[in-house]
């Protein structure tokens, strides 16, 4: 052989790391791995615990609602009062006073103005940007 024809040839064979990997890969492909089997069933008093966790967690985010909807109550009726005094005040309050005095949006306000309104206590003059309210005398 020529010089040249030893150097393909020796460019060809692998080396000795990448003759132990393919053998590896060979074998692994004539046996192939076993599936392990699987992971015995939970014991039926792991199914109660977890069962038990969700019904308490349950309970609890209902009990943590029912606590949010009571503050949120209570802190609307405080603005409602709020309003109401500064409108037994001043006679007159627009949507403008209801937000600086609540410190809440513009819709916020309006939803509580027309709570007034619907309760009794206030009544509504005028339209679009004139409008302000007016409490009614008790």
């Amino acid at each position: 052989m020529t010089e040249e024809n030893k150097t393909i040839q020796t460019e060809n064979k692998p080396s000795a790391d990448e003759a132990i990997l393919n053998a590896d890969q060979a074998e692994q492909a004539q046996h192939p791995a076993v599936n392990p089997p699987a992971p015995p069933a939970p014991a039926q008093n792991e199914n109660n615990e977890a069962e038990l966790f969700m019904t308490k967690f349950y309970n609890k985010l209902a009990e943590l609602r029912i606590i949010a909807n009571q503050k949120k109550r209570e802190n609307m009726q405080k603005n409602l009062n709020n309003i109401m005094e500064y409108a037994r005040e001043t006679q007159k309050i627009t949507n403008n006073d209801v937000e600086r005095i609540t410190k809440v949006k513009h819709t916020q306000s309006s939803k509580y103005l027309k709570m007034l309104v619907k309760q009794g206590l206030l009544v509504k003059f005028g339209k679009t940007k004139n409008t302000f309210y007016k409490p009614i005398k008790q």
